[in-house]
């Protein structure tokens, strides 16, 4: 996911936008894992393997970013859009280019680059621990 693009769903065609992984590292076809907007109750991202199994989740949408992810680059804007025609967000970033990903065993990563090295780094990876696994810590 870069900067600008939607993750979400167009409620009155139904279109969704969401990341899938790759199958391995070296096979880009889908794999099992999904970052998806779960329409159900107050619409929040949540990682889904095999498409109904939850997860993770990142929380309910503060005016800022979702609650449960802390470290936002300072240089990052977020935004969250609800509507009776759709429900997305997206982000843009300064400096600093920015992605994010889902890798495939389900993290989602977000990377920046390194103008030095010339290479992604990750800057922060989630679920960080077990009770971050959805329903798991209760």
């Amino acid at each position: 996911m870069l900067p600008g693009m939607k993750l979400g769903r167009d409620v009155v065609t139904g279109f969704d936008r969401f990341l899938t992984a790759w199958k391995s590292s070296v096979d880009p076809s889908p794999g099992s894992y999904t970052y998806q907007m779960d329409p159900h109750g107050y619409p929040q991202p949540f990682v889904f393997k095999d498409s109904s199994i939850e997860l993770f989740r990142d929380g309910p949408w503060n005016s800022y970013w979702f609650s449960w992810t802390p470290l936002l680059p300072h240089d990052t804007r977020a935004e969250f859009f609800l509507n009776d025609k759709e429900m997305y967000f997206t982000y843009e970033t300064g400096d600093v280019p920015t992605r994010r990903t889902l890798d495939i065993n389900g993290n989602i990563l977000r990377l920046n680059w390194n103008n030095v090295t010339n290479t992604w780094e990750t800057y922060h990876t989630k679920p960080n621990d077990k009770c971050d696994h959805y329903a798991v810590c209760g």
